[in-house]
């Protein structure tokens, strides 16, 4: 097996390199790198180092054509509730609505289909709310994204989805928007997938306005784009 590799200008490894654990955006047999690190050995001995690098790239998560998005609702013993005017309906006009350009009336679909001149848009669902048994913190994301699944997997076929926004009240967080470059391989009762989790807390205070950009930000890096 090979893999044609690609760099943006100035971000070569220079030099002799006899190993390299390269992350990035893989499609059939060529990959966009976006970092890289350098090693005296590789990581799987008795592994060729083509082999080696390929099996340490992340599951291949395409980037092409139209992407289809499950957003799922939660909600948790301390935070029963959404913050008002944050239900399902404003969820699925934020994400996939036609929008317009009147505050409070964008959406993420609008805006891949402005950025990308109209070659693209996004489509999807929103699932829930549902009620969770147990609290999660903000840094407990890994086990937020299996808890929501095992809520939510009698009622979504999950292989049929690229991206998975995991959106939940919470009283305070870290951040806005968290999401993966790239595709985990997660289990759901409909078998393993690869799917690029985002996850989005809705804090007391947040303004309509401010998050379907927090949300085109985050699907971004879902795309592999880094900051």
């Amino acid at each position: 097996a090979s893999l044609e590799v690609f760099f943006g200008p100035g971000d070569a490894p220079g030099g002799s390199v006899p190993f390299a654990t390269i992350h990035g955006i893989r499609a059939g047999d060529v990959l966009a790198a976006v970092r890289y690190s350098l090693e005296a050995s590789p990581r799987n001995s008795g592994i060729p180092p083509v082999a080696a690098v390929a099996a340490l790239l992340h599951p291949e998560c395409p980037v092409t054509g139209v992407p289809n998005v499950a957003v799922v609702l939660v909600t948790t013993p301390s935070n029963p509730s959404f913050p008002v005017n944050f239900d399902r309906s404003y969820f699925e006009q934020a994400f996939f609505g036609p929008g317009a350009d009147t505050p409070g009336n964008s959406s993420l679909n609008r805006l891949i289909q402005e950025m990308s001149d109209g070659k693209t848009s996004v489509i999807g669902h929103v699932f829930g709310p549902y009620a969770l048994p147990q609290d999660y913190t903000c840094s407990q994301t890994q086990a937020l994204l299996t808890a929501a699944i095992a809520a939510a997997d009698g009622d979504i076929d999950f292989t049929l989805f690229r991206s998975m926004a995991v959106i939940f009240p919470i009283s305070t967080c870290t951040f806005g928007g968290s999401a993966y470059e790239h595709c985990l391989a997660t289990p759901t009762a409909d078998g393993t997938i690869q799917v690029a989790p985002m996850f989005f807390p809705i804090q007391p205070f947040q303004s309509q306005n401010r998050t379907v950009g927090v949300f085109t930000h985050e699907f971004g890096h879902n795309l592999g784009l880094l900051h």
